[in-house]
């Protein structure tokens, strides 16, 4: 963790793994800005705006994200939400339950939060069918991409455990790896429909939500991604020829091609 000082925002908790930014917070528990999400999550994001759709629709939302971070989407519970993170690394899970350093699990969370450590596809898995509202994947930012969380046979899983009319987002922003093709491959391959979204920032957001972000979500059915779809931000994902990945098949050397070309 590293401390840094923002000139809009005040003091600043950063969470660093390596040169790979994993979330920040306004240091001061008093701030009126300490509780607000920031960097990948802030409002203005693809997360934040498919987090804030369907608070808008649902009176009580049940969110699952794989990769707890510092626990930023937590800010965002209400009283009526609950919040299930799965985490592999226990080391992350200490850092955002560290009130020293992070409070959006333990002082921002209006909502129950729960967190179950473990390999997400194993977790996953033991979680009760139409389980979730929203499914947020956010585990491919570092240097080390789980690929086994992006195949034919991950997608299914994640959508076993989606709500009727509830939607699966894939966080993919990563510096080596162009992974926005063959996550649109396989979502086409077991007939998901799937929107994207290479957000260019917003100059007056959070800290860092003016950096680029990428971000890929799919549904069981068109349906569940009209109203979403309707904001100009998405547009229909395209795999551009590339082929889907599975578990016995993934092609990461190609995905460090067509970065480089980018």
């Amino acid at each position: 963790m590293e401390q840094e000082d923002d000139e809009r925002e005040g003091r600043l908790h950063i969470l660093y793994n390596g040169t790979t930014l994993h979330g920040a917070e306004v240091a001061d528990p008093k701030s009126p800005l300490h509780c607000r999400p920031m960097v990948y999550y802030a409002p203005t994001t693809p997360i934040g705006q498919a987090v804030r759709f369907l608070q808008r629709a649902r009176p009580a939302l049940d969110l699952g994200v794989v990769g707890l971070g510092t626990g930023t989407l937590a800010a965002y519970a209400r009283p009526s939400d609950t919040i299930g993170y799965f985490e592999i690394d226990p080391k992350v899970l200490a850092f955002a339950l560290d009130r020293r350093r992070f409070g959006y699990v333990s002082d921002c969370a209006k909502g129950k939060v729960r967190v179950v450590l473990g390999d997400a596809r194993v977790t996953l898995g033991r979680e009760p069918a139409r389980r979730f509202d929203l499914l947020v994947v956010d585990a491919f930012t570092s240097d080390s991409v789980p690929t086994h969380l992006l195949t034919e046979e991950a997608f299914r899983g994640y959508l076993r455990v989606l709500k009727p009319g509830g939607l699966v987002l894939l966080h993919l922003s990563n510096r080596n790896l162009e992974l926005m093709q063959p996550a649109a491959a396989t979502a086409a391959a077991i007939g998901a429909p799937a929107l994207e979204q290479r957000y260019g920032g917003d100059e007056h957001a959070a800290y860092l939500a003016d950096s680029d972000e990428q971000a890929v979500v799919f549904a069981q059915t068109e349906h569940a991604l009209r109203e979403i779809a309707r904001d100009r931000r998405w547009e229909r994902a395209a795999a551009g020829g590339t082929a889907p990945w599975t578990d016995d098949y993934s092609d990461v050397f190609g995905a460090v091609l067509r970065k480089l070309r980018e």
